[in-house]
């Protein structure tokens, strides 16, 4: 196992992992069928086993205007 940050050949393996993640949730009907993009500054890790994505971390930070 193995946490890098994530990469656009990792698309099709994100999307399951996430289909997946909230399968039985509040959110099972939130199905995209590419990986969002972000406007602000993020962070996007995947844990990747035999190179298929078992877990996924995407955090945007807000940007706030003072």
């Amino acid at each position: 196992m193995e946490v890098k940050a994530y990469a656009s050949k990792y698309e099709e393996s994100w999307l399951r992992c996430r289909v997946l993640a909230f399968l039985h949730t509040a959110y099972f009907d939130d199905v995209v069928q590419a990986k969002p993009k972000y406007d602000n500054p993020s962070l996007e890790l995947v844990v990747l086993e035999n190179d298929v994505v078992i877990g996924l971390l995407d955090i945007e930070m807000e940007n706030r205007a003072k």
